[in-house]
């Protein structure tokens, strides 16, 4: 069995750098993420990223959880081009999706100081869903999840 939850695509205007404008849409959802070791919850919005291997977040989130952020050694995380950042990587629980009907899992995120927007990516965010389908034409996204594994 599975259940499915759709979230509308956000559109955004970002300037093209030659007088024009470009139209974007992308996923944002709210995560509620949890220090369970220092009773820490920080709800915050996040762009699902399908080109971020990891999760990835600026590092005043994990300030904000309490996270001894240099506790675990560095570890260079590669973007586009030849871009990479130092990240430290840490276990919380992550809570998708409304209130009372969420879905919560323990995942790892790679904080870092150069990183301004929350990314969730494949490993660590996709990778607990079934399905993670974008649809553009009527403006949404679809998170699936296969309820017949769970415990």
């Amino acid at each position: 069995m599975t259940r499915q939850r759709r979230y509308n695509l956000i559109t955004r205007d970002f300037d093209d750098n030659n007088g024009g404008v470009i139209h974007v849409d992308f996923a944002q959802i709210q995560v509620k993420l949890e220090n369970k070791e220092k009773h820490r919850t920080k709800y915050i919005d996040a762009w699902i990223d399908s080109g971020s291997f990891t999760n990835l977040f600026p590092s005043y989130i994990a300030d904000a959880l309490r996270i001894d952020l240099k506790s675990v050694n560095p570890r260079d995380i590669r973007g586009i081009g030849t871009a990479k950042v130092t990240a430290y990587r840490h276990k919380v629980a992550m809570s998708v999706g409304p209130l009372g009907l969420s879905d919560t899992f323990e995942t790892e995120i790679d904080f870092s100081e150069e990183i301004i927007q929350p990314l969730l990516g494949l490993n660590g965010f996709f990778d607990k869903y079934h399905t993670v389908c974008f649809n553009s034409p009527s403006k949404e996204y679809t998170l699936i999840k296969d309820l017949s594994n769970l415990s």
